[in-house]
This record gives C-alpha cells, sequence and structure tokens, in this order.
C-alpha cells in the first residue's frame, strides 16, 4: 500500500513513480484523495521528473495499457474546467460522427457563468478552437444546439435568492406555450427562461408547475407528441430539477447497455464523486432496488477500473475527521474579538489611494498622466494601476494593468458582449483575483506615498457595479482611500449642466462612503471660480439659473437648494492636465481627505466591520450549539444538518395556495418584475436569444 502521507507528497510522488507496473495500488490510493491533494501530488510530481502525471497516463491509456483505468485516473487528476473542456470536446468529436448531447448538457446545465468561462477558456488554450463557435457548426443541425447556445452564452445568477411570484409567473408561461396549447412548444418562451434564471429559481418553477397542474412538467413532455425540441427538453429539464436521479438513470442505462454513451459510467463517477454522490446512491437504490456499488461489481468486468470505480462509491470516514478538525477550528473562543483587532491593525497609513474617475471627455485620463508626471518630478513615491480594459495606449506606464490579466475583445468574442458589456465582465473577473493585487501593494507598501487608480471613462460601469464596489472596498479596508471625480470646466459652466456633475458626485459620496475631492480639469481654457461661487453663494447660483426659465433649470433652482449641505464638506481643486496647473493644490487636498479619512472614515467602517463581525459570531455560536446538539443526539451516528429550507418550502408553499387563484399580470409587468427579482445587484446584462 502506498504511503499516502498528506504532508509528504514528495515521497508519495515517488511511490507512484515506481507503482506504473501496479496501476491498481495507484488507483486506490489515488481515489481517496481530495482535489486540492490531487493537485499538490500533480504538481510535486511535474517538479520531480519534468513530467506531467496526467500525461503519462494518457499515454498510457494510448499505449494499451488498462486504457479504461488510465482514462480515468487522468480525468480524476484533471481540474473541473480543464476536465469538462476535454468532455465537450470529445462529447462534439465522438468517433461515432454523432454528437454527445448528453454529456454537453450534463455540463453546461448546472455550471455557473464564471466556470463555464474557465471552461471556455481551457477548451481555446487546449484545442485552439471557440466553443461557442464549435457547437454552433454542429452537423446535422439539432434542437439541442439552441439549448446549449443559450446555455453557453448566458450570464445568469446563480445566487440562492429566488422569488414565488416569477417561479409562478414562469410556470404558467410554460403550460400555456407548451401543453396548454395544441401546437408545439413555443420555443423563444423556453430558451429566454433556461438563459435568464438561476438553477435555484428554475428548480422553484418547476415545483410550482407540479403544484399549480398536478405533475411534473417532465410527463407533460412524456403524454404528446412533440417533436424533437420537447425530448431534449424532457432530459434538460431532469437534469436540472432532480440531478441526483437523472444521473443515477443515466449509470444504470449505461451499464445495462441501453444507451451507447460507453464514457457514461466514467464520466458520471469521476464528476460526481465529490459533488453528490451519496444522493446518487440513495436515488439510484431507491429506484434500482440494489446498491450502486453492487450494480458496478455485476455489470462491469473485474479488474482494476472496476475496483477504481467501486472506491469512488466509498465513504471512508474522511467526512466525520474533517468535521472534527472543522470543529476544532470553528471553537468559539473569548479571545476572538482580539482577531478582530488583529485584523484592524494590519491597516495600513500608507500609501494613499487615489481612484480617479470621470466622464467621459472631462480629461481623467491626460490628467492621470499629468499626475504621473508630477510624482515623478517631486520625487513622489507613486504606483500606477489601470483598471480601463478597452484603452488601447496610455500616455503612461502602468505598474498594473488590467490588460495584462484580461483581453477585452477576447471577452466580448466569447460571450457575444457589446462595449460596455465588454468592460462590465472584464471588471467582474479581474474582481475575483483582487485580493492579489491588495497583497502586491502589501508588499510595497513602505516604498510607497500614493496608488493612483485609472478607471474607465464609463463612469457608471465602476461606480455603481458590483465589482467596482468589491475594488473599492478592498482598498479602503486596508489603505486609506480617496475618490477623485474629474469635472469638465468649460461644459459646467451651464448651470444645469453644472447641476448634474454635483448630483453626479453626491451620488459617488452615497455610493462608495470615501472622502471625495472635485478636480475641476480644464481651467487653461476656462477658469472655474464661477463653481467655487456657485458652491458657496446660494444667492449667485440662483440668480445664474433664472437667466433660464426651461424645467430643467427649475428643478436645478430646486436642488440647489438640497446640495448646499453637501458643499460645505466638499474639497474641491483647480487643475489642468495640460499645464501642470494646480497640482500641489490637489495633493494637499488628497493629504487633507486622507486624514479626515482617518479621522472619520475609518472609524465608521471600523463600526460597520465590529457590527458584522458581532452578527458572524452569535451565528457561529448558533450553528455550534446547534451541531453540538444533534452531535449528542446522533451519538456516531450520521448527522444531518438543518439549513431551515424545508420551512422555506412550507411557507412557500402556504404562498403558493393563498395566491394559485390569481391571475398571471400583464407580460410587460411580469418581465418587469423579473428582472428586478433575478438581477438585482447583478451588474450583467442578460440579453434576450434569438435562433
Amino acid at each position: 500500500m502506498l504511503a499516502m502521507s498528506i504532508l509528504n507528497f514528495e515521497t508519495e510522488c515517488r511511490e507512484i513513480h515506481g507503482s506504473w507496473g501496479q496501476l491498481n495500488r495507484l488507483a486506490r490510493a489515488l481515489a481517496n484523495r481530495t482535489r486540492h491533494e490531487r493537485q499538490q501530488i500533480r504538481e510535486t510530481y511535474k517538479s520531480i521528473y519534468g513530467d506531467d502525471l496526467v500525461n503519462r497516463l494518457k499515454d498510457a491509456a494510448a499505449a494499451g495499457i488498462s486504457p479504461k483505468l488510465c482514462a480515468a485516473l487522468s480525468m480524476w487528476m484533471t481540474e473541473q474546467h480543464e476536465r469538462d473542456a476535454v468532455v465537450v470536446r470529445e462529447a462534439l468529436d465522438d468517433q461515432k460522427g454523432d454528437t454527445n448531447y448528453n454529456a454537453l448538457v450534463e455540463i453546461f446545465v448546472g455550471r455557473k457563468s464564471s466556470h463555464i468561462l474557465l471552461i471556455k477558456q481551457a477548451y481555446y488554450r487546449r484545442f485552439w478552437r471557440q466553443l461557442d463557435q464549435d457547437i454552433i457548426n454542429i452537423e446535422p443541425p439539432n434542437p439541442y444546439q439552441k439549448i446549449l447556445v443559450a446555455l453557453v452564452a448566458s450570464h445568469k445568477a446563480h445566487h440562492a435568492d429566488v422569488s414565488q411570484h416569477i417561479a409562478k409567473a414562469d410556470a404558467r408561461r410554460l403550460y400555456e406555450t407548451g401543453e396548454g396549447s395544441s401546437g408545439p412548444i413555443e420555443e423563444a418562451v423556453v430558451l429566454e427562461i433556461l438563459s435568464k434564471r438561476s438553477i435555484p429559481q428554475l428548480k422553484l418553477t418547476f415545483s410550482c408547475y407540479k403544484h399549480i397542474y398536478g405533475h411534473e412538467y417532465t410527463k407533460s413532455l412524456k403524454t404528446r407528441n412533440y417533436g424533437e425540441l420537447e425530448n431534449a427538453m424532457k432530459m434538460v429539464v431532469q437534469c436540472i430539477y432532480n440531478p441526483p436521479d437523472y444521473f443515477a438513470a443515466v449509470l444504470y442505462a449505461s451499464m445495462k447497455g441501453c444507451i451507447s454513451d460507453e464514457g457514461a459510467v466514467r464520466r458520471v463517477m469521476v464528476s460526481r464523486a465529490e459533488v453528490d454522490m451519496d444522493e446518487i446512491k440513495r436515488e439510484f437504490k431507491k429506484k434500482h432496488g440494489m446498491e450502486l456499488r453492487d450494480a458496478i461489481c455485476d455489470n462491469i468486468p473485474s479488474g482494476d477500473y472496476r475496483d477504481f470505480l467501486v472506491a469512488l462509491t466509498k465513504n471512508d470516514g474522511k467526512e466525520n475527521e474533517e468535521l472534527t478538525n472543522s470543529m476544532k477550528k470553528l471553537q468559539v473562543e473569548e479571545s476572538s474579538s482580539g482577531s478582530g483587532q488583529a485584523a484592524v491593525s494590519n491597516f495600513k497609513r500608507k500609501p494613499v489611494i487615489v481612484i480617479v474617475v470621470g466622464m467621459a471627455g472631462s480629461g481623467k485620463t491626460t490628467f492621470m498622466h499629468r499626475l504621473v508626471s508630477h510624482t515623478h518630478e517631486s520625487n513622489i513615491r507613486g504606483y500606477v494601476m489601470n483598471l480601463d480594459p478597452a484603452v488601447m495606449t496610455l500616455p503612461f506606464g502602468a505598474n498594473i494593468d488590467i490588460r495584462d490579466t484580461v483581453r477585452y475583445k477576447e471577452v466580448m468574442k466569447q460571450f457575444n458582449l457589446g462595449p460596455n458589456g465588454g468592460i462590465l465582465t472584464s471588471l467582474n473577473l479581474f474582481a475575483t483575483k483582487f485580493d492579489e493585487v491588495i497583497s502586491v501593494i502589501e508588499k510595497r507598501a513602505d516604498q510607497l506615498d500614493y496608488v493612483l487608480v485609472d478607471t474607465p471613462g464609463q463612469i457608471e460601469i465602476f461606480t455603481w457595479s458590483a465589482s467596482g464596489a468589491i475594488i473599492t472596498e478592498a482598498f479602503a479596508s486596508t489603505f486609506p482611500t480617496v475618490i477623485a471625480y474629474v469635472v469638465d470646466t468649460p461644459r459646467s459652466a451651464s448651470p444645469v449642466t453644472f447641476m448634474s456633475n454635483m448630483l453626479y458626485a453626491c451620488s459617488i459620496l452615497y455610493k462608495t462612503r470615501l472622502p471625495l475631492v472635485l478636480a475641476f480639469n480644464k481651467i487653461d481654457v476656462a477658469q472655474h471660480q464661477f463653481a467655487l461661487e456657485w458652491m458657496e453663494d446660494f444667492e449667485t447660483f440662483q440668480a445664474a439659473v433664472n437667466a433660464d426659465s426651461s424645467y430643467s433649470s427649475n428643478l436645478a433652482q430646486s436642488l440647489s437648494l438640497v446640495l448646499d449641505e453637501f458643499y460645505k464638506n466638499l474639497r474641491s481643486v483647480g487643475v489642468s492636465a495640460v499645464t501642470g496647473a494646480g497640482m500641489k493644490d490637489f495633493f494637499n487636498a488628497i493629504e487633507a481627505s486622507a486624514d479626515e479619512y482617518m479621522e472619520t472614515y475609518k472609524a465608521d467602517l471600523d463600526k460597520r466591520r465590529a457590527e458584522k463581525q458581532r452578527l458572524e459570531e452569535e451565528h457561529r455560536k448558533e450553528n455550534m450549539e446547534k451541531l453540538r446538539k444533534d452531535m449528542e443526539k446522533s451519538r456516531g451516528e450520521t448527522v444531518v444538518l438543518s439549513t431551515g429550507l424545508k420551512d422555506k418550502d412550507e411557507r412557500g408553499k402556504a404562498m403558493m395556495d393563498e395566491d394559485e387563484e390569481d391571475e398571471v399580470e400583464e407580460e410587460d409587468e411580469v418581465f418587469s418584475e423579473d428582472e428586478e427579482g433575478i438581477d438585482e445587484d447583478e451588474d450583467e446584462e442578460v440579453g434576450r436569444f434569438s435562433f
């Protein structure tokens, strides 16, 4: 038996290297390894022998050395998105000439948008092909294509929040365009629901369908003589509504030879072993009256491959060990508040983060260039970051550039997005790794005075997006952070335009809760004194507005009184990105804002952080107490943790009983509530798909 010590991967790799003649030992050992441990073994093996363990397994399979076992082991040792990319390619390029739609549906039905992006990237790196285009080019054309294109190109949310109203409305739409009509299913309605709704929302929709119409949606697809699209829909709905039941059926049919998908057993066992294997085993026994392990032994010839599949079904007690370790780690100590203080103590006084935002055409990028030049001339230790993925060239050098990480045009191409959608998605992808950016700056903190951050010209994409909030809060929780809002001074000479800029500045201050400095740019063209007078003297601005009697002027006149208090706590300077005028005043305003941040804003941030930590602490204590009671009651037996979902289901059922007789609102209202319920706080634009 291989010595599988978690802390000694080098020893394991040397034993693996010497056991190629006894693959059964290797298979039994690797079957019980976690994903992280397998990745460590793979990396360590390559560092020692200069060869990829997965490639060696594939070569062994190609050479006829236990081909099924080596193929299964290579899948088991591969990261999920890389494995999915290979499975997709094999499904599209089936040796028999037929596309394996079962494998494609299994992959894309339950995957998040972020994971689908990783699959696309891995697919392109490995095969130099575009996944979307390969699906569109499937020959001969098949109804599955339309469903797969909708799933691959979707940007739906995968959060757990669901809406009863939307679920009931969608259930009725499915009925009215399917079972309730005399013709075939309306493709546009089905594809729209599949591409826009999250998996939890779709499950609730199918539950509502069963509750309202007395049977499952798939039953209506079976009882009528529908076409190929309906048959495809039946499989997709089964995979969404009850994945364990679906995969149990696939395993049984494959082992009994009822389907021609020879790799189905290997694919399902490997891909679901760490996801829902226990649920699949329960469904398998309930439907077929036997254990999955026994079915594998009865239907697959004896050998190393069968032993590996059986090992994937076993529960070797690691869950109990991990639960014990987790209990030790999650012990609530009195000193936990001290750890919170330690986290706060990681806050650094330097460098000051300056996030530069501004409308398109305000001279923001030129202003950034001037700031960088000023830091060089004044021996100020600066660090520059570019967050605009769409900019072609920069007039200044950037230490950290989003374009080095995310390819804007590739994002647009892969997701079929427009310019704004491409920028937003690029920022979302970059934000997922922003902790690494913070780590880089932290390492250089003692050597820096300022970090200058350039943002996209489409100001709303950064200031009002989830990724913008993540980036801003990540900065503000570690360093003093100031927002610099660049204003186009000549354009603001109009009172209405000036008021529009001030309202936007107010919204930025409200959204970020950070100090704000107004930088009136282009003072070499028009001086900004008029703006300062309007901000300081209410009557002066009123006189300027009275010159115009339009509705917008009357509105600006009313709003000016509201913003009068806002101006008192605002710092503003006049600058020229061309001549360099006002740079010293700007940095003085930044320093004053940084001091204000330490005195006021940081205290508010610490207060909110402490409150959040207190709530998490209380929640952790409650969960720990429940877990202790459950373990005491179980006396060593399996513990089923209560998640509160049962109560939610009962409340949801009660709500459906009350509203069952209600008529569905007009279609326009359904769509408006649809977008509000599903895409709230989501910044990805979800488009309609037409085929």
